[in-house]
């Protein structure tokens, strides 16, 4: 069995006007534009001092599973998501959602729920 690597963790908020949130966390905290995905642009990536944060547009109130966007409340990097999910399966974790490419951007992501309702989505960039 392959094991994944994890690179690196974003959370990943939900804002109702992302514009606006964009906007404001370049003006008012100091972050830095990385990337804009979909067509009307419906997720963002700014960085700052080598941290990223995603913002995603939608309604705040609705997480995991329930949005069929599959918003996460963080966004973590790994090398192998197949393998994670193969270990994470077997380990019992509540898988929210099976690997799948995302239909924006080039990447396989896997969705898991603590025991808090937290979701965890876990990505691979694929080549």
């Amino acid at each position: 069995m392959s094991t994944a690597q994890m690179l690196e963790v974003a959370p990943y908020l939900v804002v109702a006007d992302l514009a606006a949130a964009i906007t404001h966390y370049e003006a008012r905290l100091g972050f830095g534009l990385t990337e804009v995905e979909g067509d009307p642009a419906t997720v963002a990536v700014l960085s700052r001092d080598g941290i990223a944060l995603m913002l995603r547009t939608g309604d705040p109130a609705v997480r995991g599973a329930e949005d069929p966007d599959r918003r996460a409340d963080a966004y973590i990097w790994v090398t192998d998501v197949v393998a994670l999910a193969d270990e994470l399966v077997a380990r019992g974790a509540a898988v929210v959602a099976l690997p799948v490419d995302r239909p924006v951007g080039d990447g396989r992501e896997l969705q898991v729920r603590d025991l808090d309702g937290n979701v965890l989505c876990f990505g691979q960039l694929l080549d």
